[in-house]
């Protein structure tokens, strides 16, 4: 996907979007691909977190460390590398430490997004629900991640769908955000692909009728996105 604004059209996204991504199943990696789809574009993008993460093992963006460097300086950074992860404080093990949620907004106005991972998902594909989410003030766009991994002898695509709608459930949250997209990850082979179709169907079906429908997106590891057709 090439071309100035496809990226953004595809996935729904507006310049100057707050951009909030919870749930698991490689967030973090599918968070930083498509940042880079929208450098391809021409736009800037900013990555954070309201927790402790890291960045994809393959080698991720430049790291800002706002606990050490001015503000001003980002910018020549950014127009340079076009993705930068923000942090107050990068631990020993590499560790990027996150922010309080009321602390990003200071920096939405520099890039053409923001982009910030915001669960601790504990390397689980389909988190248990909660109603923790630290998600900041001004997000635009919420999306939700659940690796279709998660499928297994005790959780048929019935049980998934049950787990993504239920209270504390990643389809439950903020239905006030006007744009909510569901991606369901790491769909590379096409049996994969209908087990999340078949997820996706469903867990709509047992949504209250006054939650808005969120958009749906198959995506993978190897870079793959498709709109649920």
């Amino acid at each position: 996907m090439s071309g100035s604004g496809r990226t953004e059209a595809f996935v729904g996204l507006h310049r100057g979007d707050v951009v909030a991504f919870i749930g698991g199943g490689g967030k973090s990696m599918l968070m930083d691909s498509i940042a880079r789809r929208l450098v391809k574009d021409g736009r800037k993008v900013l990555l954070a977190a309201t927790r402790s993460w890291r960045l994809p093992e393959s080698g991720g963006p430049t790291v800002f460390l706002t606990g050490e460097q001015s503000l001003g300086n980002l910018a020549p950074i950014l127009g340079e590398h076009g993705v930068v992860a923000l942090t107050p404080e990068r631990a020993p093990d590499g560790t990027l430490l996150g922010y309080a949620p009321g602390a990003l907004k200071i920096f939405a106005p520099m890039a053409d997004y923001l982009f910030v991972e915001a669960e601790d998902a504990k390397a689980e594909s389909l988190p248990a629900p909660t109603l923790k989410r630290p998600i900041p003030k001004g997000t635009k766009v919420l999306v939700m991640v659940a690796g279709i991994d998660a499928l297994g002898p005790d959780l048929d695509t019935g049980a998934f769908a049950e787990r993504l709608t239920a209270p504390g459930g990643l389809l439950r949250c903020r239905p006030g955000i006007d744009r909510r997209i569901l991606m369901l990850n790491k769909t590379d082979q096409k049996s994969m692909r209908s087990d999340a179709a078949h997820v996706a169907v469903r867990a709509l079906d047992l949504l209250d009728p006054e939650i808005p429908r969120p958009k749906v997106v198959l995506t993978s590891v190897r870079d793959y996105l498709r709109p649920l057709a």
